[in-house]
């Protein structure tokens, strides 16, 4: 529960959902998932930045994916993390980010740059692909009505959740972690309140 109360982020309200989470094995293939990997690896501050997110266009993720399936999937996963009313009113895509985060370039001053704290996110819901396994540490954690949940994140698996969850991840301490992560609307912080 401290943890839960000390997440950084948008305060909840009685209007706020109630903190869920949900996991989907297997929504994207390794192939698909190995070249989303490599267009991260190709971006020219890979190799300068412990953390890069590049933005990708659904036209982008067709194209390295392959198919309009993923976002499908994408867009199914994250409508079930909202309630009924914001179902009703989303209708735009998600911000699709590419992510990239490694322990290798990260500073000694700057240790905290390879974990993210335990927050709330400003986004009504999001949905976080795992793309590699090459790395140690890293682990999606989830801190909900007093439990610490550590969704199992395999390779082309997702997790979803929605404004209210108080997440963050543990440091990385060896490799590279990849993710994709689609992220839905934002929450309108003078009605959150």
């Amino acid at each position: 529960v401290a943890i839960e109360r000390t997440a950084t982020g948008p305060s909840l309200s009685r209007r706020s959902p109630a903190a869920a989470f949900q996991v989907c094995d297997a929504l994207i293939d390794r192939a698909q998932c190995e070249a989303l990997v490599a267009h991260a690896d190709l971006d020219p501050s890979a190799a300068a930045s412990h953390d890069v997110k590049i933005d990708l266009t659904p036209a982008q993720l067709h194209s390295i994916v392959g198919t309009d399936a993923v976002l499908e999937a994408i867009l199914a996963l994250g409508a079930t993390q909202l309630d009924a009313n914001e179902r009703l009113v989303w209708g735009a895509t998600p911000r699709l980010i590419l992510r990239r985060t490694g322990e290798a370039n990260a500073s000694p001053l700057e240790p905290h740059a390879r974990c993210i704290r335990f927050h709330r996110d400003c986004s009504r819901a999001v949905v976080s692909i795992a793309l590699s396994e090459q790395h140690t540490g890293g682990q999606l954690l989830f801190a909900i009505n007093g439990h610490l949940h550590s969704p199992a994140c395999p390779v082309g698996s997702a997790v979803a959740h929605n404004r209210s969850a108080a997440h963050g991840v543990s440091h990385i301490t060896s490799g590279v972690r990849y993710k994709l992560i689609a992220v839905f609307g934002q929450v309108d912080l003078a009605s959150a309140a």
